[in-house]
């Protein structure tokens, strides 16, 4: 058959794939169409007020042939009125109401063409005149016009309305806030189908259908409000439109971003293989819909930077435009264009990354899917796939030498090979087999697949950027991704941000480096001893329990130590806790062993209230905490949104991957300097300017605090802001996300200045002293991070409370752990990493040594859990204590920082290893005689 050799080019600005045919087109030719922004744009952008500009003035200042575009709301009669005013002061201009004054234009009968600003306006699209069109002038910020209720009708519209109505005097009651809980939790379906029955468009049933009436009730106080807003101030302002009455109708207008790029990009076009310099206007009305405008476009023309007209050289600009029309430059921008393949983890990361320069293509290679984009760069242009490698590609064999290790003359060698995972069960391995060896599948993916896939990618461009995570794990994807893609390209580069975020991503584009190998040889090491330790754990765990899933590793078992201390140190220390519940959520506690006391303090206080009397004041500054790092917000996570450790990361993982927080794996508290202006610019916007107090919190080192990337604090803003969400993002994300954005913002604020008092609280037959805040004097950061007060308690010596519960439970005085105070106790001891807390935790629990309470997640040790922990700590003493844990992790800094080699590291492992043959041979040695000969020891020595 004919061999297929072609191409298919599709020209558009700002064109957006859709439909069936797009669909059609990606089953024959395996791509989506993208949608690719102006990346080659070379236009002077200036803007002034409409009031201090003659218009025909302007243009005859102009070089070249001028388009006017009118604001769509001013209509069709203004633009007729700007073309006779045109006329009258002698410039040639022309209405353009078809293509025949297209042919003025050309001819020179024309000079100005006039028309509105629609995004399939006649000017706006299929002019290519680079030697006749020099100028467009906008007549307005481009905008769209629609009923305020219309937007309403939309629960995500509705959601931001409250929002900003909120802000402006509206208190929001149950009702709303009620609302507002409901659309976070409604999926992107069930919004549109809501919104369709807000519209009239559907009939809803069962919960969406009390929704909507609901939504319905609420809708009508907020357009009230609004008019009374707008009759009282002439407008109403958000950060993504405006509200006006227009004739007695309430209209809200957005900016037309789309139609501004698609109709200025007339004035600058590709001839002899160079950009022509356009010339673009933009004369405005109302300057908050400007500045609305010219936010939404930075997030589609990153090097757009307008300036005031009054201080622009005119004459300077028609100079560069007539230069870059002369022809004499021959294909200096065609020759700026490189093709390149970006390698990230995630499909998530790569969709991030490709959104922020339009909406990207889709490359399908059998179900491999990479994304095409288009990223310019100062001078150079690059046409870049984003392709994810789906997380590691290679991982230790088991089927050679030592679990993976063979020895050879240069010491020990790692043997590595794909991943395999199944689709059903989900477990990974690295095994040459059919099936599953856990579950029988024959679903299974397997990570050759990608490599191949990578490499044609990598067979067809200039350069490969290695952008996988700033840690050891990124560090080492990288290397294989090098390794395996080397002998197909022979330019790579390591690009390193920690915010997934346009900037971020420039920056790191713009200061490659090289692989740091001391780093990839700490996670090879770090890999090492997890598989050798946990294996040979396993193995002697299996053989004396007889239970095949059982397992232990360097810090999960000095974590269930802690445990199992823990389980047993609340067991001895067994009473009866009185929990006194007052007004305003303050709780007062009461222990004691002695059950006869418990009951009588329960007693007293069932008939009496709680007698607090004032033993002094005295008034204290609080600090803000610092913002979180990685084990603070797992203890946050944990502790305040009920999840487990894994489920916190995860969800921090995909907000990191979203662009939404810098990267989640850190120990830094320090905030840089765009930290820093991200919340000074919240705050500010906000009213709240006087409570910033910057603050760097600690030195810069390689990593920064979790922070959130931009100043927006409500996620349902999100979009307006530059971002795009996948249609997982769900209630937690939000919360977790709010958890992380106030932290923050409280760290850059004033400190708060606190009233407390220390009272005598009189429970009967006994008396406890507490401390509560009775009195905010100075809120500074508590505006936004709250803290709890009782201040019906200021200014009185003694006052009666009547409690609202009192109960008594069976408790101890020494409390169990949860996985907050496990992840904290890992910081403080130093053993683990960031990326490890979480697992240390997890693992336990999956192999069934641990499980959770159901209500307050403490932790509990199982039979078996306790089981592990008494006989690893028994023969294995140095596997179970922190010292051993902790001097694996200076063994792995001796690596990172270059002063111990990865072989000799490798090689020291092993000491370990015999270390648990050793203990196993002498645990046989008890077994089969009650004692053990110094002979026979030395014996077990020697075999181990």
């Amino acid at each position: 058959g004919l061999e297929s050799v072609g191409q298919l080019l599709i020209a558009s600005a700002t064109g957006r794939a859709k439909g069936t045919r797009i669909k059609v087109l990606r089953e024959l030719l395996g791509f989506e169409v993208g949608s690719i922004m102006d990346y080659l744009r070379n236009i002077v952008e200036l803007v002034s007020p409409a009031e201090e500009v003659d218009l025909a003035d302007l243009i005859k200042r102009l070089e070249g042939g001028t388009l006017v575009f009118v604001s769509k709301e001013l209509g069709i009669s203004e633009a007729k009125r700007i073309t006779e005013y045109l006329n009258s002061r002698g410039i040639k201009a022309a209405i353009a109401n078809s293509r025949k004054p297209l042919e003025w234009l050309r001819e020179g009968k024309a000079d100005v063409l006039v028309g509105v600003s629609t995004y399939y306006g006649i000017l706006t699209r299929g002019i290519d005149e680079p030697l006749r069109i020099y100028n467009t002038v906008f007549w307005g910020v481009p905008k769209f016009e629609f009923n305020l209720e219309s937007l309403l009708t939309n629960p995500r519209g509705l959601a931001k309305a409250l929002y900003e109505v909120s802000k402006k005097g509206y208190e929001l009651g149950e009702e709303e806030k009620y609302l507002l809980r409901a659309f976070s939790r409604l999926s992107p379906g069930k919004l549109k189908v809501l919104q369709g029955g807000l519209r009239g468009y559907v009939e809803l049933e069962g919960y969406l259908k009390e929704l909507k009436e609901r939504t319905e009730a609420i809708i009508p106080k907020v357009m009230n409000f609004i008019s009374r807003y707008v009759a009282e101030n002439g407008k109403f302002v958000t950060d993504s439109y405006i509200v006006v009455d227009k004739g007695g109708r309430l209209v809200a207008r957005i900016p037309d971003v789309m139609t501004y790029i698609q109709a200025s990009g007339r004035c600058s076009r590709l001839y002899k293989g160079s950009m022509t310099l356009g010339l673009s206007i933009v004369l405005y009305h109302d300057k908050d819909i400007l500045r609305i405008f010219q936010r939404k476009l930075k997030n589609y023309v990153s090097a757009y930077e307008p300036k005031e007209l009054s201080k622009a050289d005119l004459e300077k600009i028609e100079e560069q435009q007539r230069a870059s029309r002369s022809g004499k430059e021959i294909g200096r921008d065609v020759n700026r264009i490189k093709s390149a393949l970006i390698v990230v983890e995630s499909p998530t990361k790569a969709r991030t990354i490709a959104k922020m320069f339009g909406y990207p293509g889709k490359r399908y290679l059998t179900e491999y899917i990479a994304y095409e984009t288009v990223i310019s760069l100062g001078k150079t242009v690059y046409v870049a796939t984003i392709a994810p490698t789906l997380g590691h590609l290679l991982d230790l064999t088991v089927n050679e030498g030592l679990h993976g290790i063979t020895k050879n003359m240069r010491g020990l060698t790692p043997m590595y090979t794909t991943i395999k995972r199944c689709y059903d069960c989900g477990y990974q391995f690295t095994e040459d087999v059919d099936k599953c060896p856990r579950c029988g599948s024959s679903r299974i993916r397997n990570s050759k697949r990608v490599i191949e896939a990578l490499r044609k990618l990598a067979q067809e461009v200039d350069e490969v950027f290695l952008a996988t995570d700033p840690d050891d794990e990124g560090e080492k994807i990288a290397y294989d991704v090098y390794l395996v893609l080397r002998p197909y390209n022979s330019s790579f580069k390591r690009i390193e941000f920690h915010e997934v975020t346009r900037k971020g991503f420039l920056k790191a584009l713009k200061h490659p480096r090289a692989i740091n190998d001391r780093r990839v040889s700490a996670q090879i090491v770090r890999r090492v001893d997890d598989r050798l330790i946990g294996f040979e754990l396993s193995t002697v765990l299996k053989e004396r329990l007889g239970k095949y899933w059982v397992g232990g590793g360097r810090v999960q078992t000095p974590v269930l130590r802690w445990i199992v201390d823990r389980y047993q140190e609340y067991l001895r220390s067994r009473g009866f806790l009185v929990v006194i519940k007052l007004p305003g959520r303050y709780r007062l506690t009461y222990f004691t062993k002695d059950k006869e006391e418990a009951e009588e303090v329960l007693k007293h206080l069932s008939e009496n209230p709680v007698k607090l009397t004032l033993l002094k004041t005295e008034v204290r500054d609080i600090n803000p905490k610092p913002p979180y790092t990685t084990d603070t917000l797992l203890s946050d996570g944990i502790r305040r949104l009920k999840l487990s450790p894994g489920k916190v990361m995860r969800l921090a993982q995909e907000l990191f991957e979203l662009g939404l927080i810098t990267y989640h794996r850190t120990d830094s508290t320090h905030v840089s300097s765009t930290g820093i202006e991200i919340a000074k610019e919240y705050l500010k916007a906000v009213g709240k300017e006087a409570e910033i107090h910057p603050r760097g919190w600690g030195a810069e080192g390689t990593h920064e605090c979790i922070r959130p990337t931009k100043p927006v604090s409500n996620l349902d803003d999100v979009e307006d802001s530059g971002f795009t969400l996948f249609n997982n993002f769900t209630w937690y994300h939000k919360r977790l996300y709010d958890l992380i954005f106030r932290r923050f913002i409280a760290s850059q604020m004033r400190p708060a200045k606190v009233e407390e008092g220390l009272y005598l609280a009189d429970l009967g037959r006994v008396s406890i002293e507490v401390k509560i805040p009775v009195r905010i004097i100075e809120a500074g950061f508590t505006q936004i991070d709250p803290i709890l007060t009782l201040p019906n308690l200021y200014g009185k010596e003694e006052i009666l409370i009547q409690p609202e519960e009192v109960k008594l439970i069976k408790a101890s005085e020494v409390r169990l752990f949860t996985a907050s105070d496990v992840i904290r106790l890992m910081k403080e001891k130093e053993i683990g990493r960031p990326s490890t807390y979480a697992k240390a935790v997890e693992n336990n629990m999956r192999h069934g040594y641990v499980i959770a309470s159901k209500r307050l997640l403490y932790l509990i040790p199982t039979k078996l859990g306790m089981e592990v922990a008494d006989l690893v700590s028994k023969y294995y003493p140095e596997l179970a204590s922190i010292k051993a844990t902790r001097e694996m992790e200076d063994l792995l800094d001796l690596v990172r920082e270059g002063k111990l080699s990865r072989h000799t590291a490798l090689v020291l492992l092993l000491s370990d290893v015999i270390r648990i043959r050793y203990g196993e041979r002498l645990m046989k040695m008890h077994e089969e005689g009650e004692g053990i000969k110094v002979e026979a020891a030395g014996e077990a020595a020697t075999e181990a």
